[in-house]
């Protein structure tokens, strides 16, 4: 089994500002959140999709995670399928979890 270092330190960097990605990782933070949820608002979610799968796609890209729309949101669905086609996405965080 391959030992992962426990991360320490999260950044969360709106998906709307994707010039901080690479700022965040330069921080030395463990593992840098591309947020698609409260940080962006709904007419902008489209466009914060579209700027991760553009940081994602990038030879040099930073493998991410994201965190999406909870389940009750509208934005949901246009979140799992955008999410299915990342390249460097290391996972998912889902917001608003109950259950």
């Amino acid at each position: 089994m391959l030992e992962q270092p426990i991360p320490k330190v999260f950044l969360f960097v709106p998906a709307t500002r994707p010039e901080r990605i690479d700022k965040a990782f330069a921080t030395g933070a463990d593992e840098v959140i591309i947020d698609w949820e409260d940080t962006v608002s709904a007419e902008e979610k489209s466009i914060g999709r579209a700027n991760t799968a553009t940081y994602c796609a990038q030879k040099n890209a930073q493998a991410v995670w994201v965190r999406i729309n909870s389940a009750q949101s509208v934005h949901h669905a246009e979140d799992l399928a955008a999410a299915k086609n990342l390249p460097n996405l290391k996972g998912v965080l889902l917001s608003k979890t109950e259950r």
